[in-house]
C-alpha cells in the first residue's frame, strides 16, 4: 500500500484536471454507448459534477484520483469515481469507498442507498 495517502476538497485550479481524467479513463466507453461530443460531455461533467463537490485522494501531495457524491435524504450516492490508470489495482478505489463508508457514518445516513 502507498504511504502519505490524504484526501482534499477539490479547486478550481483541479477542474481541467479531474475532466482530463475522466476523458483518459471514460471516453471509450462513453463514446462506444452514446458518442462522445467534447463539448457536450465537458458542459455536462462540469455542471452535474461540479469540482467544489469533489474529494480528491491525493498521494505526496499530487491529485492521483477523486470522487463525487450527492447527499440523499437517507444515504450518500456515488456519482462518479475517477483514478489515474497508474495507480488503479493498489487499493485505492477500497480507500476512496471506505472514507465515502465512513462520511455516511458520520452522517447517520447508508453509504451507498
Amino acid at each position: 500500500m502507498l504511504v502519505n495517502i490524504k484526501f482534499r476538497a477539490g479547486t478550481i485550479k483541479d477542474d481541467e484536471w479531474i475532466f482530463d481524467l475522466f476523458k483518459r479513463t471514460m471516453q471509450h466507453y462513453v463514446e462506444s454507448a452514446w458518442g462522445w461530443d467534447e463539448l457536450l460531455q465537458k458542459e455536462s461533467f462540469k455542471t452535474s459534477l461540479p469540482i467544489k463537490q469533489f474529494e480528491l485522494l491525493c498521494i505526496d501531495d499530487e491529485a492521483v484520483g477523486g470522487y463525487h457524491i450527492s447527499e440523499k435524504e437517507d444515504h450518500l450516492l456515488l456519482n462518479m469515481i475517477l483514478l489515474e490508470p497508474d495507480f488503479q489495482r493498489q487499493g485505492l478505489g477500497g480507500e476512496m469507498l471506505a472514507r465515502i463508508k465512513s462520511q455516511a457514518k458520520q452522517l447517520k445516513k447508508k453509504p451507498f442507498g
